[in-house]
């Protein structure tokens, strides 16, 4: 019989080596080569060419190390950067969000994750990947992590977070059906932080986004599905000039150019743009008067696209409107991109 140890290293590796063998999934939200602003809801299953992964909240892939590093990296530099509550974050809340991450981390991959109900009523959540195992108490608090990084994990929202490939975010609903987004864990924001915006109302954090008056004309409407129903999936993409999945507003400590951290020019010889899309899964949690976002980042070079996709996305960028253009970081190099796009 092996040791416990060594048995639980076994996993670990066995379970990297499988995820070496996983290609990422392949998303692509442009359908028609126009720039358009809808919410875009499709229910959690829909085939967008990925096969059962279409049906994972969680998707786990070869890039895994990579998305694991980079969370550690921005907790080492400082996790009230990137994770932020709101005093208003209820216990039901947290423990609807903490059931609803274990319950699919452990249906959707079981032989990542395997979730034990001690017979004192405590839990222990097996983490294979990582190697952790993440102790939590009746109530699904966090109690400790066997095999946990440095900074100590700062509760059970954080430990889990830090399990899978997605950033998660959690809005509720007061008693008078007003929404606020009381929880957000944020390595990989696109240019906008997770203290920007913790408090605010689902509408109220869209503002900035060019063209949303007509969405947030059926906020309400929209905020009572997405807290009853799920889970759905929808789609936001983006350019950028790198591949790094942490683009906070704020340059991680020790980069040399912070004047050039936002505005990062696109050069057509260097052939470097990326394609940034972001897959939401949305859960209702409605026992909690709340709703989840788990949001995962995809980064492919614009060289890796099809010939079709590179077009659809050039007509994409050539009927953005300026305003939305300058919100994507684009507006001095948009008719730029598109010459290079178009270019044979």
């Amino acid at each position: 019989m092996k040791h416990a140890p060594l048995a639980g290293e076994y996993q670990r590796v066995t379970s990297l080596n499988k995820l070496q063998r996983v290609d990422p999934a392949h998303y692509f939200p442009l359908s028609n080569g126009r720039y358009q602003v809808k919410v875009g809801l499709s229910r959690l299953g829909k085939d967008f060419g990925n096969g059962r992964v279409d049906r994972h909240t969680f998707q786990f892939d070869c890039r895994w190390p990579r998305y694991r590093q980079a969370k550690l990296s921005a907790r080492a530099e400082r996790l009230e950067k990137y994770y932020a509550t709101d005093v208003h974050l209820s216990p039901r809340a947290r423990r609807a969000l903490a059931e609803w991450m274990i319950l699919r981390m452990c249906e959707e991959h079981p032989d990542q994750f395997q979730w034990h109900r001690n017979d004192d009523e405590t839990h222990s959540i097996h983490c294979w990947l990582t190697g952790e195992v993440i102790e939590l108490d009746s109530s699904l608090q966090l109690r400790g992590v066997r095999n946990g990084p440095r900074p100590d994990y700062a509760d059970t929202m954080d430990a889990l977070a830090c399990q899978i490939q997605e950033d998660i975010a959690l809005i509720q609903l007061d008693e008078q059906g007003s929404d606020r987004l009381t929880a957000l864990h944020l390595c990989f924001p696109n240019y906008w932080s997770a203290h920007s915006r913790i408090g605010t109302g689902f509408v109220a954090m869209h503002q900035p986004v060019p063209r949303f008056e007509k969405i947030a004309r059926q906020g309400r409407q929209l905020i009572r599905s997405m807290t009853m129903g799920g889970p759905y999936v929808r789609f936001a993409w983006g350019l950028t000039t790198d591949g790094c999945l942490n683009h906070h507003p704020q340059p991680p400590f020790g980069f040399d150019e912070p004047a050039t951290w936002r505005e990062r020019r696109f050069d057509p010889d260097e052939r470097q743009l990326h394609f940034r899309v972001e897959r939401q899964v949305i859960q209702g949690l409605p026992h909690a008067r709340a709703f989840a976002f788990a949001i995962r980042t995809y980064v492919t070079p614009v060289t890796e696209l099809g010939a079709d996709e590179r077009e659809c996305l050039a007509g994409a960028v050539e009927s953005m409107p300026q305003d939305a253009r300058r919100y994507k970081g684009i507006a001095l190099d948009a008719d730029a991109i598109v010459r290079w796009l178009r270019k044979p």
